[in-house]
């Protein structure tokens, strides 16, 4: 891998210094060695348990036997590498000799193997090459032309630029990111947002940031690749174990606390009943937190983090189907993890392209007002404000009674508690409602009264749908929810684009158009004077987009909020 001068050397004070070298390359971030960060994650992890141990908080025993147990779980779905097998022999065996020395040294080996699992790399060379692939890749996949044409004609990025719409506090981010480390936490309903933001960071002119992604994602060969050397880290949801998470977030920390921007799904999975995150995986937001406090203990020249949430909106998703499908099956609890949706398939993602090609539709990013760690907003100089708009001092929030920045795990938890709602409340600010959202939420509306139920499932299922809605009858409805919708978003409250107009039988005809060109069979159809609805399901996970601002009367139709995936 290519060196690069060392930047920023840190090491915590109870620690031993750690070997510098290249993690990353770009503007605006520090060069930390690969190896050195996961050493660092596992040592931090394993100093934990075993401090907890020795304080009689913690048994190793039952530390070591909670890996164990998690592990003979997962041998009965797929073997053990050998490496995790070699590692939980060692433990086994401490536990037989119940040696606390051999205790802590088997606790330290299964932090490191954790730590190498997950830990991510980052070639140079390879983000190089992305860069240049990137804008032809999204002219490839945004472009409204035919795929001959684009062959012949070669790509514009000026197309490009006109299918990707990034709006929003861009320029605060930019700024934020040249004075402290920036953690963006996106919205989620499909696989395409990884790609979708790493390409708006980069037009950001940001630097590379790392990512978690989901251990299943590397098995595609080609993603699996270009992952694997982009920094993104691996996070496997199969490992249930404390120790394994206590490793994860560590990592995590580190990279913070090293400057390196991170990227983080805070809804912990992809959305699969469409609408906006209502409740948060608190856990990676924690680590900001953390890394801020041990930023200020080693008194850290930039030592803050800031938060800054985003929101992704398409008129289509390519594996709405399967997500909404899993929504409905309990509510989700079915499945733990999906591994056999949309993205696995090259024919759907295929027919996808071919639907964007056809479509006239835009990609939305927008960027909400960067937070702190303790949920306050944050100025274009990176200040803390108060609710009143007053500069705060945050390290006050951390201050132990010796006058020292501190960790404590009930106030933290306060503090993430009040940064997830922050991020909440942005997300839900910053969400750009489509032609699709609104005209499936007026459908769904119109299902509702014509089934005649008060149950979700019914009125998917009403046969009293069958015949069909008169589209001056929706378009009527749409033409007053966009009355509504533009209220709300003249207030702050939600986000209209400009390319939703103000003709609400333009509106439907984009719906319309959209949700036939890839959906098999057409979600919404237009016959005659009337529209079908080919799959309820399909228009009940659009309308979802536009639940929570008070506009649906029917409770029964509101998403109930979940946090990730449920095993």
């Amino acid at each position: 891998m290519v060196k690069v001068i060392d930047l920023i050397r840190l090491a915590r004070p109870t620690a031993p210094a750690l070997p510098c070298a290249s993690i990353m390359t770009g503007p605006g971030i520090g060069s930390e060695d690969e190896a050195g960060i996961r050493h660092e994650a596992a040592c931090r992890s394993a100093e934990e348990s075993i401090a907890r141990a020795r304080l009689g908080q913690e048994a190793l025993e039952e530390t070591l036997n909670d890996c164990l147990y998690h592990a003979d779980i997962r041998a009965n779905g797929r073997p053990l590498g050998e490496a995790e097998s070699r590692v939980l022999e060692s433990a086994r065996h401490a536990i037989h000799t119940s040696d606390q020395a051999q205790l802590e040294a088997a606790t330290s080996a299964l932090c490191e193997h954790y730590a190498d699992e997950i830990g991510g790399h980052f070639d140079p060379r390879v983000y190089a090459f992305a860069s240049r692939l990137a804008p032809r890749f999204f002219s490839l996949l945004l472009s409204a032309t035919s795929l001959p044409k684009l062959f012949v004609e070669g790509f514009h990025v000026e197309e490009l630029q006109k299918r990707l719409v990034i709006s929003g506090e861009v320029e605060q981010l930019t700024r934020l990111a040249e004075i402290g480390t920036v953690v963006c936490t996106p919205t989620h309903g499909s696989h395409m947002d990884s790609l979708v933001m790493a390409y708006a960071l980069q037009l950001a002119a940001l630097p590379p940031f790392i990512y978690g992604a989901g251990k299943n994602l590397f098995a595609n060969k080609l993603m699996g690749f270009f992952m694997q050397n982009l920094g993104a880290y691996k996070v496997d949801r199969l490992k249930g174990e404390a120790l394994y998470k206590r490793t994860l977030k560590n990592y995590c920390v580190a990279t913070l606390s090293h400057g390196l921007p991170n990227l983080f799904f805070p809804g912990g999975t992809r959305s699969r009943s469409g609408a906006i995150e209502a409740e948060l995986k608190l856990g990676l937001l924690g680590c900001g937190l953390e890394a801020y406090i041990e930023n200020l203990k080693v008194s850290k020249p930039q030592p803050n983090v800031y938060f800054v949430p985003a929101t992704v909106s398409y008129h289509l998703v390519l594996e709405a189907e399967t997500l909404i499908e899993d929504f409905l099956k309990d509510e989700g609890k079915s499945r733990f993890i999906i591994e056999d949706d949309e993205f696995s398939r090259p024919e759907r993602i295929l027919r996808f392209i071919t639907a964007l090609f056809a479509m006239d539709g835009q990609i939305h990013v927008r960027f909400g007002r960067a937070l702190d760690p303790f949920g306050n907003v944050v100025d274009q100089q990176g200040h803390s404000l108060d609710p009143n708009g007053r500069v705060v001092d945050a390290t006050r929030y951390v201050i132990d009674e010796q006058g020292r920045p501190a960790l404590d795990d009930a106030r933290d938890r306060q503090y993430t508690r009040e940064l997830g709602a922050a991020i909440v409340g942005s997300l839900r600010a910053n969400n750009t409602i489509l032609p699709t959202h609104i005209t499936c939420f007026a459908l769904m509306h119109a299902m509702a009264e014509r089934a005649g139920e008060r149950d979700l499932y019914r009125t998917l299922r009403s046969k009293k749908c069958d015949e069909g809605f008169a589209a001056s009858e929706i378009t009527a409805r749409v033409a007053e929810l966009l009355t509504a919708v533009r209220t709300l978003s003249n207030e702050g409250r939600l986000h209209l684009p400009a390319e939703v107009g103000d003709d609400p039988a333009e509106v439907v005809a984009q719906a319309e158009r959209a949700l036939s060109l890839y959906h098999v069979p057409a979600a919404v159809e237009h016959r005659g004077e009337r529209l079908f609805v080919g799959d309820p399901t399909l228009v009940y996970y659009y309308h979802n987009r536009l639940t929570g601002y008070g506009l649906d009367p029917y409770a029964f139709l509101i998403p109930r909020a979940r946090k990730g995936n449920r095993k």
